[in-house]
């Protein structure tokens, strides 16, 4: 298992420094200085410079809010982020690292979205069992029983925003502010990008916000990244058993 950590540890690492270092350039671009940045995010200047370093990995929270402070999409922090690995050392890592398939809850109501995000997930040769629900009332009670049924075991939750009778931001707030699930990554998928939607979706620890675009490898290129990122067994409490 402490090999395992390493492993996860060392690529989280290139990540956060992969994004320390846009939030350094953007930050100089505009002529602010650390302390400028901080006093705008309402924390210090020391967070700034560890986040700049890389030594932090920076809440989805507060990343949106440092994509707002900056003028910028959250988006900007991750670009490139697909070259940190060439394909066949990914592939020898996912080796390492997965002890067991990852469980996605797909919540999706559209048929053909239902079946563009499961393409996606399959593109990305993530190793994973997909589940999917039709509504939030439906993904609620399926994510409950897990307290019943932990072998169900919920690793990500890929959330449509326009779901019936409840839509994506109420089942979000409603995991959220449940223990048994909080800590489930949650991305939101859109059809459009609202930046209210947005806003209230990283105000409630979204862990991405995705638009369902229409060029299907762009979609894919999106889940193939959160799926890699979200996807590291030593940080998923459903995989450490």
């Amino acid at each position: 298992m402490k090999n395992i950590i390493k492993k996860s540890e060392a690529q989280h690492s290139k990540l956060d420094i992969l994004v320390g270092k846009k939030l350094k350039k953007r930050r100089e671009s505009l002529s602010l200085s650390q302390k400028e940045l901080s006093a705008l995010l309402d924390i210090s200047y020391q967070q700034i410079q560890k986040y700049e370093r890389g030594e932090n990995k920076i809440p989805a929270g507060r990343l949106f809010l440092l994509a707002k402070a900056l003028k910028v999409t959250p988006d900007y922090f991750f670009d490139g982020a697909n070259l940190l690995l060439s394909e066949k050392k990914h592939k020898q890592y996912l080796q390492i690292e997965r002890v067991r398939p990852i469980n996605i809850l797909v919540v999706e109501d559209n048929p053909v979205d239902e079946m563009l995000t499961r393409d996606a997930i399959t593109e990305s040769k993530v190793d994973a069992r997909v589940f999917v629900v039709h509504d939030g009332s439906q993904a609620l009670k399926y994510l409950k029983k897990q307290e019943e049924m932990p072998f169900l075991g919920t690793d990500i939750i890929l959330l449509d925003i326009n779901i019936p009778k409840r839509n994506g931001l109420e089942v979000l707030k409603e995991i959220k502010r449940d223990r048994t699930m909080q800590h489930i990554p949650v991305v939101i998928l859109t059809n459009s990008i609202n930046p209210d939607d947005m806003e209230d979706s990283y105000k409630l620890n979204a862990s991405g916000y995705v638009s369902k675009s229409f060029k299907i490898t762009e979609f894919n290129e999106k889940i193939a990244l959160i799926l890699d990122y979200w996807s590291k067994v030593a940080i998923l409490p459903s995989m450490q058993d």
